[in-house]
């Protein structure tokens, strides 16, 4: 399942969502969107909307508290009876598949609100059209607690050529067990928000993921970030810029 994370899953994203700069104000969801995901679960997405020779779709990327790495959304879009942007979508994460519906009101000017609803659960969608996103590249350093312990790793933050808010993450750190790498991202929207993921390779230990939200502050060298490990573990991690 790792293989999912490395040169193929970003090649799908370079192909399935290419850039279409701001998204029209006009009665068009086509365009480039930062949206959050909330109700069954918390995430951060861009999405594109395009309609290029009556070709109807829209995808994109994310990462969500449960979907514990990068996951994908791809589907078709239209109109309803009643002039609202519809469509179906499957989202693939690292653990599988599921199909979904969307429903989202005609922006009528850099916003656009909506749901969707993914094997029986509901997601509430607020996005705004893509501005300018933050750049947080450079050395970071992480204090983390989870399972009563707390630890200290330091990351290396490298923005994405081709997929905007997007920050891949790489480090070590050090725990009770000893020394460990780290491998994850983060997504950033332009007023800060951000979710973002870790794998902790511990070695004959075994691999801890973690999947967390969380903001950056205005001067954007500390964020904090709050979510789960995947055993369900409550995680925080206080990252400050080096």
């Amino acid at each position: 399942m790792r293989t999912f994370l490395g040169a193929s899953f970003l090649l799908g994203l370079a192909c399935l969502c290419p850039l279409a700069g701001r998204a029209q104000v006009t009665n068009s969801p086509v365009g480039l969107w930062a949206v959050d995901w909330t109700g069954g679960d918390r995430g951060l997405t861009y999405l594109t909307f395009s309609n290029t020779s009556n070709d109807f779709v829209w995808g994109g990327y994310g990462i969500s508290i449960k979907s514990f790495g990068p996951f994908t959304i791809a589907g078709t879009w239209g109109f309803d009876t009643k002039g609202r942007v519809v469509g179906g979508y499957t989202l693939t994460l690292p653990s599988g598949s599921m199909p979904g519906t969307v429903t989202i009101s005609l922006p009528t000017s850099e916003k656009l609100t909506g749901h969707a609803v993914s094997e029986g659960h509901h997601y509430g969608l607020n996005g705004e059209a893509v501005g300018t996103v933050p750049e947080v590249n450079g050395t970071w350093s992480g204090q983390v607690r989870t399972h009563g312990t707390q630890f200290f790793e330091n990351y290396t933050v490298t923005a994405s050529t081709n997929m905007p808010g997007w920050f891949d993450l790489t480090g070590s750190g050090a725990g009770p067990g000893g020394t460990f790498t780290v491998s994850g991202a983060w997504i950033v929207a332009a007023d800060h928000r951000a979710n973002g993921y870790t794998i902790r390779d511990l070695g004959e230990s075994g691999i801890v993921t973690s999947s967390f939200s969380g903001k950056f502050n205005g001067q954007l060298d500390k964020a904090t970030f709050a979510g789960k490990d995947g055993d369900n573990k409550s995680v925080v991690i206080h990252a400050t810029k080096q």
